[in-house]
């Protein structure tokens, strides 16, 4: 099969193009992670509270430490999905999502019966008290507001205002 030099330059230009089209989403989405971390409420793991996270538990909403991330692995995809900040790919919706909630917001719920004298895990923590900590908290839901909806779950139900109304469609009268 041979190729003219003609076909093989516009081949090459489609290439570059569409390398250069992956190069400019790879950064944009760099982009708007990084202007998400610097923000006040995503600074420190959702969990442990260690400065930086650079992961992210997609499943639940929240910014996580490599060493949560690993915990959060560790429940199951059934559970929570763990994505990296520079890693792995986003998609616009996901990258919606978490423009629209951050750590803060997100532990208002899933923290709620917590006090303020409740002392978190931290990085010094021992791993077993930190693995407790996580499945009571997303698994067990032994903290989460009760008879709410987690803050993804609502995030997408207000997305979606027909099954909203599906849900709570009143009775039709005779």
């Amino acid at each position: 099969f041979f190729f003219s030099s003609r076909r093989r330059h516009t081949r090459c230009r489609e290439v570059s193009w569409a390398r250069r089209c992956v190069q400019e989403t790879a950064y944009a989405q760099t982009s708007i992670l990084n202007s998400l971390l610097v923000l006040p409420q995503n600074r420190r793991c959702a969990d442990c509270k260690s400065v930086g996270p650079l992961w992210a538990s997609t499943s639940f909403g929240t910014f996580i430490c490599i060493r949560c991330s690993g915990f959060h692995r560790k429940l199951g995809t059934h559970i929570t999905k763990v994505r990296s900040v520079n890693l792995d790919k986003w998609s616009q919706e996901l990258l919606d999502l978490y423009k629209n909630l951050n750590n803060e917001l997100v532990n208002k719920y899933w923290e709620f019966k917590l006090g303020y004298k409740f002392k978190h895990p931290t990085e010094q923590s021992p791993p077993e008290i930190v693995w407790q900590f996580i499945q009571n908290k997303y698994v067990n839901k032994s903290y989460a507001l009760p008879n709410a909806l987690d803050p993804v779950t609502k995030y997408k139900q207000d997305l979606n205002p027909a099954r909203k109304s599906e849900c709570i469609q009143p009775p039709k009268e005779c």
